[in-house]
């Protein structure tokens, strides 16, 4: 006679009690009911994460759609309809599968059976999504082949602690097909209700759970199909039902990625290097990839690579919502409405995601979430520059390819990863290329304000000719005493006296700055022809002094005398190289012939100048070449000694003051086609609201007036140094501004000229 169910219960009961007397010295494990809570409610701390676990069997099961229905969600006890068309379940399925705790079938079949889908999860939780939305869950599934469906009633609150998990049982019955195949998960008595709001944001999280088409295409080209937006086989609808009436909820319109002030992009190859690059029409830029080093130093000679991290890509889309004058140009403009919109859907839609295998990583990127401590970094700082980089100015999307999951292993809740050293390196590349981006946008961004004030100044130029020749025409006309008041207008291009008045006084304006500048050209070229008399001049003292340092130096002195003389020595060694470096200087500018100079000879020559004055103010220059023949346009040597000097001279002062341990860094570079100069120094600083004054004739900062003096009054110099640098290099169609200094350094002063070509390197290489 076959036993029925609760007499093989006892059976099994007390096999496994003579069982345990049987093997007194080994102990098993047994699963109380309870964990079934456990495994839902307290694992998925959010609504939106347990949903997507849901869409995620969807898509393993080779759905083509998945729907969401919220029906009566407004309070506490609606219903959840989760319907996809994907293969459904047989009778085994149900029982090894869904029912299994930790099922291994997605381990042993990673790809889904039709389409060939990477499966979204392994660790077999992923159904107790339902039990955390809500306490009753139907399943109706069926399969192609089946004649009927199949319909499994849980009662999740069944599973109470202190009750052995295998006593509680869940009936399964045949019943019509719904549809020829597919799964409906019916969640009720949903344990929270769902707002407008709420059910849009899940909608948004549901939209984002498969990978953007627009990363790399690296997924593209493996054997395995990974999760992507532009896989249109695979759709998700949201819909909310109330009292019968049926609203849908639409995805967001994401095409203003388009107008995107500039777009960050970046990788690390198979090699383990790091690469970054930024495109931004409006800025004009088109930057080449530029090495990201995993050392802190970025020392380009000593390149660690990433050791763990391979095939990792990032896409980024970046905004500054407060200056719509940024973004400029033939169809990518944008106006002030359309950033206010960008702006607004940033609150709840900004930051850097993360896609592993194609699926979204929550919570990164989610907001508030600020995984990468970009926002962080910006509070800690002390202010943000012109050019901020927070999580609100980023869409940001971080794709990480890992098909065992052995670098880049989900936690149990999957919310999150777990932090080893693969996750460590990815964060440290995202660091250090975002921050590379964001330092070439603030260069570009320093390049098109002065191109604009440039522009201003050229047409200011234009204007007062304009206005001469409309005085002029006016006056001619006067003279005519006989001329008509229709012929007066006329010929005086529609001046009148008033008009005329206000433009003589604009002018008179404009000459009293022009005057003032040709008096301090006066002034310097006065300066340059004593400076040329006072180094041919002391020539021929040079001889006299070396020989009595010699006679010196061979009579028999005590130790201090010998140690003066010592000094004496060096210092006028020193003053010697001074003396032959200006006279060489000089004499190459009276011949006025321009070559192009490469600015590794002139800094060498500079350095090995003002080697012994630096260290005398202990100060250490350190120089650092990227590339080769960084040839600039022709130019004047003696051009690059007034930038030199005056560029160490200010650095000096500012360490000085500072009273630190000095430091100056010199880079050349060649970006864009031009030749990229920059000077820093760990000295004061100069603070925001003066970068741009301090390239005017007669500002300083090395003046102060008295102890008690404002900053303001120590303004009040006679400071012509950069003012004349920043009209030798605008002189050539160069830029020169402020730009952010290196870590550990409170100054960056950069220059960009255009490089020679290939003919004028050539010529010079051969002259």
């Amino acid at each position: 006679m076959q036993e029925t169910r609760e007499e093989l219960i006892k059976r099994r009961e007390e096999l496994d009690r003579q069982l345990a007397n049987i093997d007194k010295d080994k102990l098993r494990f047994s699963v109380d009911a309870g964990i079934i809570d456990r495994l839902g409610r307290e694992l998925m701390a959010k609504q939106e994460t347990a949903v997507s676990e849901l869409v995620k069997n969807a898509y393993d099961a080779d759905a083509n759609e998945v729907v969401l229905r919220f029906v009566e969600t407004n309070d506490v006890g609606g219903t959840l309809i989760v319907e996809d068309d994907g293969h459904g379940m047989d009778l085994e399925a149900l029982r090894n599968g869904f029912m299994r705790l930790s099922s291994t079938d997605k381990i042993h079949n990673p790809v889904s059976p039709k389409y060939g889908r990477k499966r979204a999860g392994r660790k077999g939780i992923g159904r107790f999504a339902t039990q955390r939305l809500g306490s009753k869950l139907t399943i109706i599934t069926q399969t192609e082949s089946s004649e009927k469906a199949l319909k499994v009633i849980i009662e999740w609150d069944d599973y109470q602690i202190d009750r052995d998990i295998n006593l509680v049982v869940n009936s399964v019955e045949e019943t019509l097909k719904e549809r020829l195949q597919g799964t409906s998960i019916i969640i009720e008595r949903l344990r929270e209700n769902w707002t407008t709001a709420e059910i849009q944001r899940v909608f948004r999280y549901v939209s984002d759970l498969l990978q953007p088409s627009y990363l790399s295409d690296r997924l593209k080209k493996s054997d395995v199909v990974f999760a992507s937006q532009e896989d249109d086989s695979f759709t998700v609808k949201c819909k909310r039902e109330i009292n019968g009436e049926i609203e849908i909820i639409s995805d967001i319109d994401k095409s203003f990625f388009n107008k995107a002030l500039a777009v960050f992009e970046g990788f690390v190859d198979n090699s383990g290097e790091g690469f970054c690059s930024v495109t931004s029409q409006s800025l004009r830029i088109n930057s080449l990839e530029n090495l990201i080093s995993i050392s802190s130093g970025g020392n380009r000679d000593k390149i660690e690579k990433y050791d763990l991290i391979r095939d990792v890509h990032f896409k980024a889309y970046y905004f500054i919502y407060n200056r719509p004058d940024y973004y400029e140009g033939d169809g990518i403009g944008i106006s002030s409405t359309e950033l206010k919109r960008v702006n607004d859907f940033a609150q709840t839609s900004s930051g850097v995601r993360l896609y592993r295998n194609g699926f979204r990583v929550p919570p990164f990127g989610d907001v508030g979430d600020d995984w990468l401590d970009i926002d962080e970094r910006v509070t800690s700082a002390s202010h943000t520059g012109r050019v901020p980089l927070t999580n609100k100015n980023l869409f940001g999307f971080v794709e990480i390819t890992d098909e065992q999951g052995h670098l880049f292993e989900e936690t149990s809740s999957r919310e999150g990863l777990i932090k080893n050293e693969a996750f460590s390196e990815l964060v440290d590349f995202l660091i250090k290329a975002f921050n590379a981006c964001r330092a070439r946008v603030e260069s570009s961004i320093g390049f098109t304000e002065k191109r604009k004030k440039r522009e201003t100044r050229l047409k200011a130029k234009k204007d007062q000719k304009e206005q001469l020749k409309g005085i002029k025409d006016f006056i001619d006309a006067t003279e005519d005493e006989e001329a008509g008041a229709s012929d007066l207008e006329k010929r005086g291009e529609g001046f009148n006296r008033e008009e005329a008045k206000a433009a003589l006084e604009e002018l008179a304006l404009t000459l009293d700055e022009q005057m003032d500048e040709i008096a301090m050209l006066r002034v310097l070229a006065g300066m340059g022809l004593s400076i040329g008399e006072f180094v041919h001049e002391i020539r021929q003292f040079s001889p006299a002094f070396e020989g009595d340092l010699s006679v010196l130096a061979n009579n028999a002195l005590n130790k201090e005398m010998k140690q003066r003389l010592d000094r004496i020595s060096r210092n006028f060694e020193q003053f010697q190289s001074y003396a032959a470096y200006f006279d060489e200087t000089i004499r190459n500018n009276a011949k006025r012939e321009l070559h192009p100079i490469e600015i590794r000879d002139v800094v060498r020559n500079f350095e090995e100048i003002i080697r012994r004055n630096a260290i005398k103010n202990n100060i250490k220059i350190k120089s650092d070449f990227i590339g080769y023949d960084l040839f600039t346009c022709p130019m004047h040597t003696s051009e690059w000694s007034s930038i030199l000097f005056n560029f160490y001279s200010n650095a000096k002062k500012a360490i000085i003051k500072a009273d630190v341990e000095g430091k100056i860094l010199i880079v050349g570079s060649e970006e864009d086609g031009k030749i990229v100069f920059e000077f820093s120094d760990n000295g004061t600083g100069i603070p925001e609201e003066n970068q741009e004054r301090i390239f005017h004739a007669f500002f300083t900062t090395s003046t102060p007036v008295g102890r008690g003096s404002s900053q303001n009054d120590e303004l009040l110099g006679s400071g012509l140094g950069l003012k004349i640098v920043s009209d030798i290099v605008e002189s050539y169609n160069g830029e020169i501004f402020i730009s952010k200094p290196p870590k550990d350094y409170k100054t960056c002063i950069r220059i960009e000229l255009p490089k020679a070509t290939e003919e004028q390197i050539e010529n010079e290489q051969y002259a």
